[in-house]
């Protein structure tokens, strides 16, 4: 009988990564979108498109945490597939979660009661977990993938590691700098999202190759690390 596991782990990670690029659904939908804005700004409760977007950033984090069995499995053996797990698992529900909780207001010239500004350091700490997590994550994979693993993930996680991870935050972090912000901290944000929406369904199409026969990186006569 057909095993239907790898197309369905395939269309769930696609369809998370689409989730998690919500900017673009935004920009298609009839609203003005704001492409100098930060993604968060756009969820602020009031927006046009807020609560399609938190609704997405949930259904995105519960996509993820659905492949990650799959992708567990694959891994090979050793330290680092824990590591690549929990820091992916991380990234899932801290995003999910600064979706239920967003920026009270657009800025903090807007926010001026400390509930609002309680609620703006939760959202923005969330959000910082999250994106740094993936990133954690794809240098776990990477590092669980140099030698037994399929080669192409191995690359797929280095490039999303040291290009979303490390080259998109210093252009993010330059450009959000300034005062006021420029156009480019929007794009850069966006540069970064996208990178970690193709990551996702390199995990995906990781997860539906390993929902078949067992991979040969993980048929090994090592030692079993136990951890």
């Amino acid at each position: 009988m057909k095993d239907w596991r790898a197309p369905v782990l395939v269309a769930d990670g696609i369809l998370a990564a689409v989730f998690y690029s919500n900017f673009l659904l935004d920009a298609v939908l009839p609203s003005d979108h704001d492409w100098s804005a930060v993604v968060s700004e756009l969820e602020v409760p009031g927006a046009q498109t807020a609560t399609w977007l938190r609704t997405t950033d949930v259904l995105c984090g519960v996509l993820v945490l659905l492949l990650l069995p799959r992708v567990w499995a694959g891994l090979p053996v050793g330290s680092w597939r824990r590591w690549a797990i929990w820091a992916t698992a991380i990234f899932a529900v801290a995003g999910a979660a600064a979706g239920i909780v967003p920026l009270p207001c657009a800025g903090p010239e807007v926010c001026t009661s400390t509930r609002d500004d309680l609620q703006r350091w939760v959202h923005d700490g969330l959000s910082n977990v999250s994106q740094a997590a993936i990133f954690v994550g794809a240098m776990a994979v990477a590092l669980a993938c140099r030698h037994p693993g399929p080669r192409w993930m191995h690359r797929a996680a280095l490039i999303t590691f040291w290009v979303g991870g490390v080259i998109g935050t210093i252009v993010f972090a330059y450009f959000g700098a300034a005062d006021p912000p420029t156009w480019q901290t929007g794009i850069a944000q966006r540069f970064q999202i996208a990178m970690t929406s193709g990551w996702i369904i390199c995990l995906a199409v990781f997860a539906a190759g390993a929902a078949g026969p067992t991979a040969p990186w993980c048929r090994t006569s090592r030692p079993v690390d136990p951890r």
